[in-house]
């Protein structure tokens, strides 16, 4: 059967020549499932996973809709709102947003904390047809009264179950409250859990409601392997792992901030440099260490679960688990940080399975993904 294609649809004509222009031209499950509601101006709600190509779902549709209904932009107003947790995936649609329309240029501001507002600012009062936020900056802004949201008509709530996690559900129903107007709403989650179950029905009416098929995805061309080692192996087997001329980039995912600290300085010691992602580091350093890490300035980023959800790399071909995490769908969105696209890629996780918090997160995972994670003895730290 043949795949679905964008010029299969009515798009306007800016966006087919922008979408052929970055070859994006067949579309992916879900982006089949939710491209023909979401054109006929429809409220969605969609069950997806990260690396699924649920930005685009949302973003093509909305970027059709503002080609087809030109307005006049009118300063600290927009058009279209997307809300996310974290400050990485923000950033993350607004290069998505920016991809996906290369033949012409919405106005978009990006509107995150840790960034400097004079910028944000100014693109507001040039005027926008996109505003990317978090929740927390954004009802700070709302507040000052430099953003207003009367003339809003697409809301986009993106991962909104972590939004929720984060404890973010006072400031959105208060967002959501103050868009009177909009005539379109749509919300992606990992998960349709009772929060998020409550959330739809108090603001969504009539939504259509899709699902990646399957439930929790991974992306197929990732192999799931884990090492089974003694816990005194467990640095020199990750030192082995990264000095294989095969290992070309690769994430290595801990379970805490010290965790990650303490590794990088060990790995820099034994001259592996890299890059270090945890949930404490200001927006400078956290833009420099994806920044430094995308330009293969080094070729290790070693991260805790901040970097798990929201931030993409296209040529990731290994994700380390040096500490697997007791969660199962931590596991899920460490490891679909790689192999997107074409990219084939490993997933490893160092195990000692004389600890039950280990060999127990690994039967969780592999619950969760329904497959069997093959033990993998080629290397010389196994343990019997």
């Amino acid at each position: 059967m043949n795949k679905a294609k964008f010029s299969d649809f009515n798009l306007d004509p800016l966006l087919l020549k922008s979408l052929t222009l970055c070859e994006f031209v067949e579309l992916r499950e879900i982006q089949e499932k939710t491209l023909g509601p979401l054109l006929k101006g429809r409220n969605l709600i969609g069950i997806s996973q990260t690396g699924t190509g649920k930005s685009a779902a949302f973003a093509i549709p909305t970027l059709d809709y503002l080609l087809k209904n030109q307005k006049k932009k009118i300063p600290f107003h927009t058009r279209v709102l997307v809300l996310c947790p974290t400050r990485e995936l923000a950033s993350q649609i607004q290069d998505k947003f920016r991809f996906y329309s290369k033949a012409f240029s919405p106005k978009i501001a990006l509107l995150t904390g840790g960034a400097q507002k004079k910028k944000q600012l100014q693109a507001l009062e040039r005027g926008v047809e996109i505003i990317i936020a978090t929740p927390g900056r954004l009802i700070d802004l709302i507040k000052a009264e430099k953003v207003f949201l009367e003339n809003t008509e697409t809301l986009i709530l993106d991962e909104a179950d972590k939004m929720l996690e984060l404890g973010f559900r006072k400031d959105i129903e208060e967002i959501i409250e103050l868009l009177k107007n909009r005539k379109q709403t749509i919300l992606f989650s990992a998960t349709m859990d009772e929060g998020i179950r409550n959330l739809t029905k108090q603001f969504i009416e009539s939504p259509v409601e899709v699902e990646q098929s399957g439930g929790i995805t991974v992306p197929e061309n990732i192999q799931h392997v884990y090492y089974a080692i003694s816990h005194e192996d467990r640095f020199e087997c990750l030192r082995s792992i990264l000095k294989r001329k095969s290992v070309q980039k690769a994430m290595i995912f801990v379970n805490t901030k010290k965790m990650a600290i303490d590794l990088s300085e060990e790995l820099e010691k034994v001259g592996l440099k890299n890059s270090l992602l945890h949930g404490d580091l200001d927006q400078k350093n956290r833009d420099y260490a994806v920044r430094i890490f995308k330009k293969d300035k080094v070729r290790y980023l070693i991260a805790t679960d901040v970097a798990a959800r929201g931030i993409d790399f296209d040529d990731i071909t290994m994700v380390i688990n040096y500490i697997i995490p007791s969660n199962a769908e931590s596991y899920v969105h460490r490891v679909g940080r790689a192999g997107r696209g074409d990219f084939s890629a490993r997933a490893i996780s160092l195990i000692d399975l004389d600890f039950e918090k280990e060999s127990s997160a690994l039967e969780r995972i592999e619950t969760l993904l329904q497959q069997k994670i093959a033990r993998d003895d080629n290397h010389r730290f196994s343990k019997n």
